[in-house]
């Protein structure tokens, strides 16, 4: 495990806003979605397969807050590589049997 801490990237133009006492018992908050500023955070973090993948937290201060979660699965020296769209069989095109890796 990594001992160096990471940087916090707090997400853009997302807030959670508390319940109010006059609120239902099923009603758990408000998330604020300010559209400029999350459309602009997504477009910057989002991954290449268009994921973006957000930790909703607590702070020490009992507020809580959203948190781009920057965790990557670590590459394995001998993982199989996907192929890349060059690599894959074009659309309408037949694939021998012998070709299928299975």
């Amino acid at each position: 495990m990594s001992e160096e801490k990471k940087e916090v990237i707090f997400v853009d133009g997302l807030i959670f806003q508390q319940k109010k006492e006059t609120d239902q018992d099923f009603v758990l908050g408000r998330v604020a979605i300010k559209a400029d500023e999350l459309t602009n955070f997504i477009a910057k973090y989002r991954k290449a397969d268009g994921w973006l993948n957000i930790d909703f937290l607590r702070g020490q201060s009992g507020k809580p807050y959203f948190k781009l979660n920057t965790w990557e699965k670590p590459v394995e020296a001998n993982a199989p590589v996907a192929p890349t769209p060059a690599q894959q069989v074009p659309a309408g095109e037949q694939i021998a049997e012998g070709d299928i890796p299975f």
